[in-house]
């Protein structure tokens, strides 16, 4: 069988920071499962290098598919039904499943708004798995398979029982990476390159109401230390790999996990970088902590402040406290890791006085950058059902969006929180924090390659545009 995966483009999306790019691990690593079962695979990045809809039908026809697989969020989203669409037109009876954060979070809504035959929510890998299994005569058989939604052959549209999580991810093989057209676009700050990409774990507990866990969920599994050091390991010496990109949500949540790892890493025989791209919690962050983090040659490493007001991070259900913030960065500092603080405008609460807060708060902490993102509210999170509750929806979230984090609007009001006052101050962040000189040379003084200088220019005009765009 030949299956065909495919990460689509969407023309209209804007203020996205497209020099952080993680490539399509979730879609490697379906393809890795189904492989094993002898199935040819291909993927297609279509949003990567920004193929529009007619030659992604024609690339994918290339490979005479028996299945596609379209993974989507809530920003490629609106280059999802066109797509589906197009593939109907031209091949009628080709089976069509949609997965990804944005499907899995509103299944029957999105198969409403396309001509897709199924969406598998949640992890895919067992799901597909059995999809691939079925026999020759019922293919696709989506009855009695857990983790559907899909749409019989009279048009409607039922709901299967939920998948269980996947409780040991070690058995989950090595993602194929030799699938990954375009490997060097992907990448974080790249201190050294090439660039690998490695998930650690699945699942985070935390309680943060602007966060969706539609994919992996809340329940916390992570791969072993020594299958995390394998999947390094081939990384370095199958791809010539010389920097880690670790995007797991909550890397440090298992600490002796995550202390063994960095023991790992320090002890490897080649030299790497490590970027803790997705960050680690600051209520974590002990001064053992930041010094093994810099033995493991880790280079970089992301904060979720969110906001400098103890009231708003408390409202979100944050579960940190603004001292512990503090400490982090400071330790964080001490050792020479570059701190990466991500800040939210405009989450419930906040008005003029608590964001004047988190724009004070982040220059006085002074992490080495800041990330300033205005409040999206991601339809199945707490953050989207307070607002349609209590608040108004400025721009329909449910049918994806044109602008991301950094497309400088904000996306609903509610109480206090006006979208006039949100979009001041975002206009702010940019020239408050970074355009002063002691910053400057802050910033400056942590580039140690050239690859560095390039992602940091790229970065600094995409946030800069941002700024002043104000499509949608």
């Amino acid at each position: 069988m030949n299956i065909v995966f495919i990460v689509p483009y969407s023309p209209a999306s804007r203020g996205t920071n497209r020099s952080t790019t993680a490539p399509p691990l979730g879609l490697a690593y379906l393809a890795a499962v189904v492989r094993e079962q002898g199935h040819y695979c291909r993927i297609i990045d279509a949003d990567i290098v920004s193929i529009p809809a007619d030659r992604v039908i024609d690339e994918a026809a290339r490979s005479d598919p028996d299945l596609i697989g379209i993974s989507s969020h809530i920003l490629n989203w609106q280059g999802v039904p066109p797509l589906v669409d197009l593939f109907k037109r031209r091949f009628p009876h080709l089976p069509i499943i949609l997965g990804g954060p944005f499907p899995s979070a509103i299944p029957e809504h999105c198969l409403n708004r396309c001509r897709a035959d199924a969406v598998a929510v949640g992890e895919g890998e067992h799901t597909l798995k059995e999809i691939c299994a079925s026999p020759a005569e019922e293919f696709p058989r989506f009855e009695g398979i857990d983790g559907l939604v899909w749409r019989d052959r009279d048009g409607r549209i039922r709901r299967n029982a939920p998948r269980s999580l996947i409780s040991d991810i070690d058995e989950i093989p090595f993602p194929a990476w030799d699938l990954l057209e375009n490997r060097a676009l992907y990448h974080s700050r790249p201190r050294r390159v090439p660039v690998g990409a490695v998930v650690t774990s699945r699942g985070c507990p935390s309680r943060c109401s602007f966060c969706s866990k539609s994919v992996f969920g809340d329940h916390f599994r992570a791969h072993s230390p020594d299958r995390v050091m394998n999947d390094i390991r081939r990384l370095v010496d199958e791809y010539g790999v010389r920097q880690i990109d670790i995007l797991d949500d909550n890397f440090s949540l298992n600490r002796d996990r995550a202390r063994v790892i960095l023991g790992k890493l320090a002890a490897f025989p080649k030299q790497l970088s490590v970027n803790l791209v997705s960050g680690i919690r600051a209520d974590h962050v002990t001064p053992e902590l930041a010094r093994l983090l810099k033995r493991a040659g880790v280079y970089a490493t992301t904060i979720g402040i969110e906001s400098g007001d103890q009231g708003i991070l408390d409202g979100v259900g944050k579960g940190s406290r603004l001292k512990n913030i503090v400490q982090a960065v400071q330790l964080l500092r001490e050792e020479g890791i570059i701190v990466f603080g991500a800040f939210i405008l405009g989450l419930p609460g906040d008005c003029p006085e608590t964001m004047e807060r988190t724009i004070q708060f982040a220059t006085r902490i002074n992490p080495h950058m800041a990330k300033f993102a205005i409040a999206t509210p991601f339809p199945g999170t707490p953050l989207y059902n307070k607002i349609e509750r209590e608040g108004t929806f400025l721009f329909p979230t449910y049918d994806g969006l044109q602008a991301g984090y950094f497309g400088g609007r904000a996306f609903f009001e509610i109480g206090v929180t006006r979208a006039e006052d949100v979009e001041y101050f975002y206009r702010q962040t940019f020239r408050r924090f970074y355009l002063r000189p002691r910053k400057i040379l802050d910033i400056l003084s942590t580039i140690r390659s050239f690859s560095e200088v390039k992602w940091f220019l790229k970065s600094t005009l995409e946030i800069a545009f941002s700024l002043l765009s104000r499509r949608r």
